[in-house]
């Protein structure tokens, strides 16, 4: 489990740097995630992404942090879930709405997925040894 949040810290991370780098890049992707079935993947990515952090909490280096962040994501998941058969047409609004802010946004976007998924990746990273396989102070 524990690699498996590293990796998705990564993700996240890269997501973030994208985001900052070259803000365009996003929005072919985010104009995607406006029809029902797209919402409702973006839910059930949330919603593992949420599990994976609380059932990985207590292998990472600050569990209640990282249980928060999961119990946190779970939510969102959840809530876009429900979104997605109550409210897609105010949602569609909103993501045309955060996409007319222009880069500026995008880029602040990316700098919180980018605080986000580095946390998520420090607490989850493999821990560094030593040539003679004693462990480190992280």
């Amino acid at each position: 489990m524990k690699m498996i949040a590293f990796a998705c810290g990564l993700l996240i991370l890269l997501t973030g740097i994208s985001g900052i780098i070259s803000p365009a890049s996003l929005q072919p992707l985010t104009q995607l995630t406006t029809s029902t079935g797209a919402f409702l993947l973006l839910a059930a990515i949330r919603i593992v992404l949420g599990l994976i952090l609380i059932l990985g909490a207590p292998q990472s280096r600050m569990p209640s942090s990282i249980r928060m962040i999961g119990f946190i994501v779970l939510m969102i998941g959840i809530a876009t879930a429900i979104t997605a058969f109550m409210a897609l047409e105010q949602a569609r609004y909103i993501v045309s709405q955060w996409m007319e802010m222009g880069d500026a946004m995008i880029r602040l976007t990316g700098v919180a997925l980018v605080v986000v998924g580095g946390f998520i990746v420090y607490c989850f990273a493999p821990e560094r040894t030593q040539v003679d396989g004693t462990k480190t102070d992280s």
